[in-house]
């Protein structure tokens, strides 16, 4: 699933913006401003109940609340990280604390899952459920065969798949994120 539905457009508003790089190739994301903390501050409502009127077995919509609170979560904690690298090489320290507009819907979304700890991890957020097929053809059929997009015979395989959310928006981070996709996709784990 890519976006989230309406009930949801805080996260999505949030999530597109956010991204360093944005889609014209400016670097005006709000983490390239540093004000990333500030517009969740700011612009993101408690959603637990729109979260708890979900279905909880509707496992394509979970998996993406999961991905979408997840993104929210890392990038909030380690935004002054990513910022401080540039400027001094040095990492320094995250935030201490999550507001509760994310850290509340986040856990109920991995009680439902059975996921825990509850964190930004590579397998759930950022590869497996991260990711579309460009110009899918059939984009209601899920039955497909990873090997058709992940090791694709005549194509790089970012010329096939992207992903659906992202920090910075290069092509590196894309590439990064396809070989963690192909990993965990091909490895059975």
């Amino acid at each position: 699933m890519g976006a989230l539905p309406k009930e949801f457009s805080a996260v999505n508003d949030l999530l597109d913006n956010m991204t360093w790089f944005q889609p014209d190739g400016s670097e005006t994301g709000l983490l390239a401003k540093n004000e990333f903390r500030k517009a969740v501050d700011q612009n993101l409502p408690q959603l637990i109940d729109q979260v708890k009127k979900t279905d909880p077995n509707d496992g394509r919509l979970n998996a993406a609340l999961f991905r979408d609170f997840g993104y929210l979560s890392a990038a909030y904690l380690l935004e002054p990280c990513h910022l401080a690298w540039r400027k001094t090489g040095n990492y320094g320290e995250g935030m201490s604390y999550l507001p509760e507009t994310i850290a509340v819907p986040f856990k109920e979304v991995a009680d439902r899952l059975k996921y825990n700890p509850l964190l930004f991890e590579y397998s759930y957020c950022y590869a497996l459920g991260n990711w579309r097929i460009i110009n899918d053809p059939e984009p209601d059929n899920l039955n497909y065969s990873n090997d058709q997009f992940l090791v694709p015979p005549d194509k790089s395989v970012l010329d096939v798949i992207k992903p659906i959310r992202s920090f910075v928006g290069c092509q590196d981070e894309h590439g990064f994120m396809a070989v963690h996709l192909a990993i965990v996709a091909l490895s059975h784990t």
